[in-house]
């Protein structure tokens, strides 16, 4: 048995905060202290800094250089600095939290005798994993067991007794369902009219315009609601928002509709909306999915990728045919047809949510991988 509290140090060379980063942060956050010191590389440009880390965590910015011909002095600095943070901290077991952060830290950890994890948080294409050679890892974990399988299929090559899946998770303590009257007046909304949201990146893989499409058809069947979409355009630079701006104005739905931006009070918007619409085209996971429900706000959502390992159809929500409107506003539709039926699916939601998807459960799972390796 591996005796004695052991030093993590956690990377994640991310420029911002996305879904496998919240994930991290969740983790730091809730890691036993008791066990583990845990360390934290980080890109500056995320400003990890900034978020509400308990303060056992030690964060260490780092600027990653990337991996080409032309930085060939910047990469060997940077793994020079790399092999001194190691030493320093002593660092028993390397948890990397984006693939391509691998390349650079395998040869130093596999010098150095440490054992390294590898959270692939994607659906990572066959050429990438080679290139970082992700069969180096001592362990792979993903974040659903249909992303583990897709990438099982495409790299047959990797070893699948490396593999494990852990589904993402929340903060019971963060996400609950939150009074809503100060956001009420904020979006001078409703109060006799339900919220219906779409919370993510505003990128077409993630379904907003398949939403603005959605809002058209429930107009024209005669439902009334209003409609907020949260998230900001940091992909494109603005590109795919002004698209959906104006495909809404084509449409004519655009005065029904609140472009929110990127917001830090998720867990209250989740609060806000009765219904949450997730019409993703891929989705590795669905964190917004377990968002929402540990708020008691039921979903329509894809039935695609890790999604539909998060729900039973009509247990907490409804499933749609990825990409299919007319499926998808019929689905919403019948929750407007069946208000107490509706305000079940609140209650099962946050059911489910507390029962397969708080934050201690998805740590314990971390911490025995953790721990496994420590002890082999």
């Amino acid at each position: 048995m591996h005796s004695g509290k052991k030093n993590i140090l956690f990377v994640s060379s991310a420029p911002h905060v996305a879904g496998g980063e919240i994930n991290l942060l969740a983790l730091l956050d809730t890691i036993d202290f008791a066990r583990f010191t845990p360390y934290c590389l980080y890109n500056p440009l995320s400003h990890f800094e900034t978020y509400q880390l308990n303060g056992k965590v030690v964060l260490i910015p780092f600027i990653f250089p990337l991996h080409t011909r032309s930085n060939i002095l910047r990469l060997a600095n940077a793994l020079v600095r790399l092999a001194l943070l190691l030493k320093r901290y002593r660092v028993d077991l390397i948890y990397i939290n984006i693939a391509r952060d691998f390349k650079l830290l395998q040869p130093l950890y596999r010098a150095m005798k440490i054992p390294a994890i590898l959270h692939i948080h994607i659906d990572e294409p066959d050429d990438s994993l080679k290139w970082i050679r992700a069969n180096r890892a001592d362990r792979i974990l993903f974040p659903s067991r249909a992303t583990m399988t897709a990438v099982l299929e495409h790299s047959p090559w990797i070893d699948s007794s490396k593999c494990f899946h852990v589904h993402n998770a929340v903060d019971l303590s963060k996400y609950f369902p939150h009074p809503t009257q100060r956001l009420k007046n904020e979006l001078s909304t409703d109060k006799n009219l339900p919220v219906i949201g779409i919370v993510g990146q505003l990128k077409k893989i993630k379904g907003q315009h398949l939403f603005l499409e959605m809002v058209k058809g429930l107009s024209l069947k005669g439902v009334v609601a209003q409609y907020i979409i949260v998230g900001d355009d940091s992909v494109q630079r603005g590109k795919y928002e002004t698209s959906l701006k104006r495909r809404a104005m084509e449409l004519g739905v655009e005065n029904k509709i609140k472009f929110l931006g990127y917001r830090k009070d998720i867990p209250e918007i989740m609060s806000l909306c009765d219904l949450l619409v997730v019409p993703s085209l891929h989705e590795p996971f669905g964190r917004v999915v377990i968002e929402a429900m540990a708020c008691g706000t039921p979903v329509v959502a894809s039935a695609v990728g890790g999604i539909v390992e998060i729900f039973e159809d009509g247990y907490g929500g409804l499933f749609f045919p990825p990409g299919d409107v007319d499926a998808l506003t019929e689905k919403v539709t019948y929750f407007f047809n069946h208000p107490d039926w509706w305000e079940k699916q609140k209650t099962l939601a946050l059911k489910r949510c507390r029962e397969g998807f708080n934050q201690r459960m998805h740590t314990t799972k971390i911490e025995r991988h953790i721990t496994a390796l420590l002890d082999e």
